[in-house]
């Protein structure tokens, strides 16, 4: 088969399309076509194009995945399984994730800190549900408990709880006592921490506000 025509195409000029013998057979990164020096009058045989094929399926699969990563950090599991629903090759999902891993880009252990740090600021939640949240991300046991151990290392859950509670405030304060006392424990409980934590914090949180209402009235 002889490369007849090498076209830049119009909607992806960075890419283009390889005509063998007249006819469209690929399109692909220009860079890598140029890296592999394919060319008009080029004589390729059948191994050939297929090692042509396998190099821009993987090219593609790793500026898929850079992609992925830049919006986020993300952790291996996720980037393998994005890349198996696009359809990729499971060899060349293997690669792709080993290049990024020795490259750095792909680390679960950075990943499941960010994501807590992250979780924290923005959203803080109970341990459970933290430790819950990193096994769907299919972060290793071992690397959530070192996470885990780091997030909350200075951290009281019953303090972090009724903080939670009281930046709600106005959800809750003016229900009666016993609508209030079951809807803050829900959210608690939703957010990952466990009975004992949940009733403690629910309970000293109604009592302070009980106390507030007394001395308001006296």
């Amino acid at each position: 088969m002889t490369i007849t025509k090498l076209e830049a195409q119009k909607r992806n000029p960075r890419r283009v399309s390889v005509f063998l013998d007249g006819a469209f057979a690929l399109g692909m990164d220009a860079q890598l076509a140029m890296e592999l020096g394919l060319r008009k009058g080029r004589i390729l045989d059948r191994g050939e194009l297929e090692r042509i094929a396998r190099a821009e399926e993987k090219s593609r699969a790793r500026h898929y995945s850079l992609d992925f990563l830049g919006y986020r950090a993300r952790s291996v599991w996720e980037v393998r399984d994005r890349l198996s629903r696009r359809g990729h090759d499971e060899a060349i999902i293997e690669e792709v994730i080993g290049e990024l891993c020795r490259e750095g880009l792909l680390d679960d252990e950075d990943f499941a800190l960010r994501w807590a740090r992250d979780r924290m600021r923005t959203k803080p939640v109970g341990e459970r549900l933290l430790r819950r949240e990193l096994q769907l991300k299919r972060v290793d046991d071992e690397i959530i408990d070192r996470v885990a151990a780091e997030t909350y290392q200075d951290l009281s859950p019953e303090r972090l709880a009724g903080e939670l509670l009281r930046s709600r405030e106005g959800r809750y304060r003016r229900l009666e006592a016993r609508t209030a006392r079951r809807r803050m424990a829900d959210f608690l409980l939703r957010r990952g921490f466990g009975r004992s934590v949940v009733w403690e914090a629910v309970d000293q949180v109604l009592g302070e506000w009980s106390k507030e209402r007394g001395s308001s009235h006296s």
